[in-house]
């Protein structure tokens, strides 16, 4: 020990034999969850109190050097002197670089689903979102999807999507969002219409290949204080409307499809 005090002692193969290979598999899974910001209090992550405002959403990009500042500090548990920091100098960049690039296993664990190792880096830019709305607590299983282009295109992976209290949610992708789309999960077929001015309307789907047109038909209310409508006097304005004859209840079924919500978001030009 007595060669180590002195601060030029000779520190030549002190630091061979060391490797990734052999760093432990628990640590290295915690490294991953905290760069996720698992673990981590819910006040370290606001930076301001306007991101849990009532019925807001804010988007965010993740700091790389704060994250890497973080898992230094939780691996620099029983650091004394200051060989121990020089030896996780030689170590842990490359451990540091290794939980970022496979911090995608994380979510896909807990989903129980298989991790296949893509050789992807480390990539540069992670973002996210945080809503904070009933929509939350009130409607379970609602599907978040990421792009990285405003008008669509290929989703942005998920990282992490993980509810932090009753109306609060986080969501973290690999890459910059510029198009964010909250959905209603698609459980059965939906029937729907929608209201103008007051009055129901449905937009006609032509039988054949089951597109919709351009032609709309006024649906009847049977009792308009418990919105039901009247099923035959509405489904004979949709056979007006569509051209048909004595439309049959599986082409009334497809008029009357409707497709799940949907609230796009997009990230206009300043706010880049």
């Amino acid at each position: 020990m007595g060669r180590w005090i002195q601060g030029n002692c000779d520190r030549t193969g002190y630091f061979e034999g060391l490797g990734t290979e052999e760093f432990p598999e628990s640590v290295l899974e915690m490294l991953k969850e905290a760069s996720l910001f698992y673990h981590v209090p819910a006040a370290y992550l606001f930076p301001v109190p306007d991101m849990l405002k009532k019925d807001s959403l804010n988007f965010f990009q993740v700091d790389h050097n704060w994250v890497l500042a973080m898992l230094d500090g939780i691996c620099s548990v029983g650091r004394n002197a200051s060989i121990d920091y020089s030896h996780d100098t030689e170590l842990i960049v490359d451990i540091y670089r290794q939980a970022l690039r496979e911090n995608e296993q994380v979510r896909l664990k807990l989903q129980d689903r298989e991790y296949m190792d893509t050789g992807e880096q480390v990539p540069e830019v992670i973002s996210g979102f945080l809503l904070n709305s009933v929509l939350t607590e009130n409607f379970r299983g609602l599907e978040f999807r990421a792009y990285d282009q405003r008008e669509g295109g290929e989703p942005l992976k998920a990282l992490r999507i993980e509810t932090l209290g009753r109306q609060v949610l986080l969501g973290i992708f690999k890459g910059e969002i510029r198009r964010l789309e909250i959905a209603q999960p698609p459980e059965g077929l939906h029937f729907g219409f929608f209201t103008e001015d007051g009055i129901m309307k449905k937009t006609v789907r032509d039988i054949e290949e089951g597109k919709l047109g351009g032609r709309q038909a006024e649906l009847v209310l049977k009792s308009k204080e418990n919105r039901v409508i009247d099923v035959k006097a509405s489904a004979a304005r949709l056979e007006e409307a569509a051209g048909l004859q004595n439309m049959t209840s599986a082409e009334f079924a497809l008029e009357m499809i409707q497709n799940a919500q949907t609230g796009v978001f997009t990230m206009g030009e300043e706010l880049k």
